[in-house]
């Protein structure tokens, strides 16, 4: 019965209004999805270099700060199955300086395996030069893009770095050590490696004394994001009292949080977007129920039901929102797994307007890779899709409400004699 009604009405009025809202609520969609899986890679990317090239997945200290202790405590724990792999780290600052050129550094003193352990590779990419070999006669450092462009050096150049030592309460007794640049490194986002800094473990333990700069175990699982907790309470309930073992989400709690927070803030704004192209549904069918305010009450007249009426607005509002939410998320989806390619060809067409308008305005990026990765992870959530279809289709629906309830409050006797 419901069909026959609204074949009734859809011919003559439906085909106006109707594909205009769907039009509308896809559009809003489409950078809602964008916006999801763009943040969703950004923060996952950035947090998997976290993990891999600088927290680790644990770091264990030692109250006592004993390196021995600590050796021995990694020789036990390299035999867990539920650790990948374990490397001693050691983490300092120093002053590095090439001509009049002056920069203050992060220095990293790790072992060979470190930088050959595949977590590492995946991410840490040497670009210039080689990597340590652990086996030189000289001193010899590798060095993050930014920093080795900001000293104007390359591989094969010369630097020098300059470090403390503290004499308790007397100052401090300065020490310049002159190292070789062997190879230019990179994560892929600038603000993580801008000041890196890797020298050998050994070179690292004479140039940061343990008593400022201690030692500590940088340790990796097979998943950093399953079972975390549990195996960090594992962990401190089997070594000694006197080490301590904080998991990646104390470490980088900080930055986590504010990308989440973030994120959030950017889907809120793109879900109102939605909200307000939902109206659109509304207005078109409150034109509907306007211009065929005769067809209605001639509807009621023929003993069609209140309630048949009512469902027959809600099902339309339903339809078009269907019809939105499909187009929407599947227009939103490609753009988003080809959201790279997109922006290079977009980075492309920027250098060129540059090159044809002679403003010498080269290298244009529309995500700064200062503050961005240079390429996104890009994946779809099935679950955040379904939950953004689902969102979408509820409001559609609800927004159908309006002139359904005005449609069902029609008064046909009323009408007629106006005609």
């Amino acid at each position: 019965m419901l069909r026959s009604f609204s074949s009734f009405l859809l011919p003559r009025s439906g085909g106006r209004h109707l594909p205009g809202a769907a039009l509308g609520l896809a559009l809003s969609l489409i950078p809602l999805v964008v916006v999801m899986v763009l943040s969703q890679g950004m923060i996952q990317g950035i947090m998997d270099r976290y993990l891999e090239t600088f927290t680790g997945h644990f770091q264990i200290q030692s109250y006592s700060g004993s390196p021995g202790a600590l050796e021995e405590l990694k020789s036990s724990l390299v035999t867990n199955p539920e650790i990948r792999a374990v490397y001693t780290e050691r983490q300092g600052f120093g002053l590095a300086y090439s001509g009049s050129k002056r920069l203050g550094v992060q220095l990293r003193a790790v072992e060979s395996g470190f930088l050959k352990d595949e977590g590492t590779q995946k991410f840490l990419k040497v670009t210039q030069g080689e990597s340590l070999r652990g086996d030189s006669q000289e001193p010899e450092v590798l060095m993050g893009e930014q920093a080795a462009k900001r000293l104007g050096v390359k591989p094969g150049d010369q630097i020098k770095i300059m470090t403390a030592r503290s004499l308790g309460g007397r100052g401090f007794l300065p020490r310049i050590t002159t190292f070789r640049v062997r190879g230019l490194v990179s994560v892929g986002y600038q603000d993580l490696d801008r000041l890196w800094v890797f020298l050998d473990a050994a070179q690292g333990s004479s140039l940061l004394p343990e008593s400022e700069y201690p030692l500590f175990l940088h340790v990796k699982t097979h998943n950093p994001y399953q079972g975390i907790l549990e195996l960090q309470k594992k962990l401190q309930d089997q070594i000694p009292f006197r080490f301590m073992v904080k998991s990646w989400q104390e470490l980088a709690r900080s930055q986590f949080e504010n990308y989440q927070a973030n994120r959030v803030i950017l889907m809120v704004i793109m879900a109102l977007i939605v909200l307000v192209a939902s109206v659109n549904i509304s207005s078109s069918l409150v034109m509907i129920v306007m211009e065929k305010t005769k067809d209605i009450a001639i509807l009621k007249c023929l003993g069609c039901p209140p309630g048949a009426i009512t469902g027959m607005f809600t099902s339309l509002g339903f339809l078009t929102g269907l019809v939105g939410t499909v187009l929407g998320i599947a227009l939103g989806s490609l753009v988003a797994l080809n959201l790279n390619g997109l922006m290079e060809i977009l980075n492309r067409l920027m250098d060129f307007w540059a090159y044809l308008t002679s403003s010498g305005a080269g290298g244009f990026r529309l995500l700064n890779p200062e503050y961005y990765l240079e390429s996104i992870p890009l994946s779809l959530n099935p679950w955040e899709l379904g939950i953004t279809a689902l969102g979408s289709l509820i409001v559609s629906t609800l927004a159908a409400y309006l002139p359904a309830k005005k449609a069902k409050g029609l008064r046909p006797v009323a009408i007629l004699r106006k005609y």
